[in-house]
């Protein structure tokens, strides 16, 4: 039994879960058992359904699937006007800030050298807040539903014919369910306000 099929058996969302989710807010009548069978339905549910993914966590901060990760520092790399070189977070998608324990939002850039991605910035033993790409097992349901709204819009076009309308429709669906998402998700954590630096400052006085 591959993992689509245990994921539908245990209540876990799984990716033919959402596509065939997406199938039927498109108004299909044909489902999918996996996303690499011979079918129009599921070729097309392979070719749209990872940048629905990538456009959908790009929409908002998910407190879920956030990490945070100490920076490898890199001396050998050099960027006119940053101190300090560090190496991408392997697992990033989307960086979201350089931070240490003296500042909570650095300036950073990012850059390409020798064929690695590399952060510059003045901040010394910084840290990287960013989304990673997440397992469709720990998708929140209304991440889930909002995905799924994602992925019938993008099937749309091609399952009804060309119909661009039907396209317009589905995108306010899809808006309207990354809202509920996103307020959900925002009541899952709370900001506890900290003064950065504080604990550094004490230190040397």
């Amino acid at each position: 039994m591959g993992n689509d099929e245990r994921a539908a058996g245990s209540g876990v969302e799984s990716a033919v879960s959402i596509c065939n989710r997406a199938l039927c807010l498109v108004g299909g009548t044909r489902m999918i058992s996996s996303l690499l069978e011979a079918s129009t339905e599921a070729s097309l549910c392979s070719s749209v359904y990872g940048p629905a993914l990538r456009s959908l966590l790009a929409e908002h901060p998910w407190s879920w699937c956030r990490c945070v990760e100490a920076l490898p520092p890199d001396s050998e790399a050099k960027a006119p006007g940053f101190r300090y070189a560090y190496g991408f977070p392997a697992a990033c998608l989307y960086l979201h800030r350089v931070f240490n324990e003296e500042t909570e939002n650095g300036a950073f850039r990012q850059f390409t050298m020798g064929g690695k991605r590399m952060i510059f910035t003045d901040l010394y033993q910084a840290y990287a807040e960013y989304t990673k790409l997440p397992a469709e097992d720990v998708f929140p349901p209304l991440f889930a539903e909002a995905l799924a709204w994602r992925i019938a819009m993008e099937l749309s076009v091609a399952l009804s014919g060309g119909n661009i309308n039907k396209r317009e429709h589905l995108a306010n669906f899809y808006r309207e369910a990354v809202g509920h998402a996103a307020a959900a998700d925002a009541n899952e954590c709370m900001e506890v306000p900290r003064e950065w630096g504080g604990e550094y400052l004490r230190a040397r006085a």
